[in-house]
């Protein structure tokens, strides 16, 4: 299960860190620091979500870990919002305050819902509805109500449901102007131990081109749970070393399924889940395998757009001459086939 009580105590430690961080910085000019106190943009953001929804038991692409990430994403930001509405209570509103929607009780994600509404009923009904009713197959599996059971509660206790925090942002104010950002976390994610912002795994064995050279790589998470179901032999061992994924007759290759395994419309679907409840952008890469066709390049990008993304960023492996990261210790020579396909379960 997931302790809700100790992630509501880290949001609201670090929001309180991100406003403290905007005072103590020293910007380069009187103009932009002036602009950074207007408004005390914060960008509280995510890492590991990958990790965390393998010690839960649940695939990266399934309904399941949408409604997980879901509820995630909801509480930090309600939690979080509810924090610089506190903050604003002990050391004021920011100086743009009036001028925004925050001053009209106005919630980030009831925009995004209203937008969303109105794209399903003017643009394509059908992909919308096609999204919501994956999600909503998501809550319906007793394994995701186990796992989220107790999450309201702890927003009940913290006075931040929707209708407390449209009240009291509107009377009370809020300290910063907008609160979550998912920025790119390739290096902080290194620097945690864990898979970066909400990318499923890259790969399981990869290599990293760096200034000081190549050097190979593996996922500790994965490496982890192989090796405590003991279910990582030699041949599989060979395998994930010279190729960066599972066999696909293994017994963990679903649950540990790598970027390019996974359909670029779960891509979409996990990026546009935390879209919803972030006020400023997304860092997420949709990766492709090197034999994806134009089409779903294009159609990722209209799908992104239409679940109302901030934006996109596709990646066809290969692509380029020379990239930073490859699947595999043999990751610039010739993969078996990968089959991304769009599963429900």
């Amino acid at each position: 299960k997931i302790d809700w009580d100790s992630r509501a105590r880290d949001v609201q430690l670090a929001v309180r860190f991100l406003d403290d961080v905007i005072d103590v910085n020293k910007l380069p000019h009187d103009r932009l620091r002036k602009r950074v106190l207007e408004t005390r943009r914060i960008g509280l953001g995510t890492n590991g979500l990958a990790d965390t929804l393998i010690a839960l038991g649940l695939r990266h692409d399934s309904p399941q870990a949408l409604a997980v990430s879901n509820e995630l994403a909801s509480f930090i930001a309600r939690m979080a919002v509810r924090t610089s509405i506190e903050l604003a209570r002990e050391k004021g509103v920011y100086p743009a305050y009036k001028h925004g929607d925050w001053a009209e009780g106005v919630l980030p994600w009831t925009k995004h819902r209203e937008r969303l509404e109105k794209f399903s009923s003017t643009v394509d009904k059908g992909s919308v509805e096609e999204y919501l009713k994956v999600l909503d197959a998501g809550y319906n599996d007793p394994r995701v109500r186990s796992i989220i059971d107790g999450a309201t509660a702890v927003l009940r206790g913290y006075r931040a449901l929707d209708g407390e925090l449209s009240i009291d942002v509107s009377t009370i104010g809020i300290r910063n102007g907008s609160i979550m950002s998912i920025a790119p976390e390739g290096s902080r994610s290194l620097i945690a131990g864990v898979n970066s912002s909400i990318e499923p795994l890259f790969a399981i064995a990869y290599i990293r081109n760096l200034s000081i050279g190549r050097l190979i790589e593996y996922n500790y998470t994965a490496l982890r749970l192989l090796m405590g179901t003991r279910t990582l032999d030699e041949a599989t061992r060979k395998f994930v070393e010279e190729y960066g994924v599972l066999p696909r007759d293994h017994p963990l290759a679903n649950l540990l399924r790598t970027a390019h395994e996974i359909h670029w419309k779960w891509h979409v679907y996990m990026q546009v889940t935390w879209a919803k409840w972030n006020d400023s952008g997304v860092s997420k890469t949709i990766n492709m395998p090197s034999d994806t066709p134009i089409e779903d390049v294009e159609q990722a990008y209209r799908l992104a757009w239409l679940l109302n993304a901030f934006g996109i960023t596709v990646y066809r492996d290969k692509s380029k001459s020379v990239q930073v990261i490859y699947t595999g210790v043999k990751g610039a020579e010739t993969k078996p086939t990968v089959e991304a396909k769009v599963e429900s379960k």
